[in-house]
């Protein structure tokens, strides 16, 4: 849960390629999101 935090926090800018990636990437993106709000 921690490198979800650290590669979102790290890269942040990059999300707009989360939300473009492939559905597996993206939902492990929502739930890295979810967790941290």
């Amino acid at each position: 849960m921690f490198y979800y935090w650290l590669r979102i926090s790290v890269s942040s800018a990059d999300f707009e390629e989360c939300t473009t990636a492939i559905f597996t990437d993206m939902l492990a993106c929502t739930v890295a999101i979810s967790f941290i709000m």
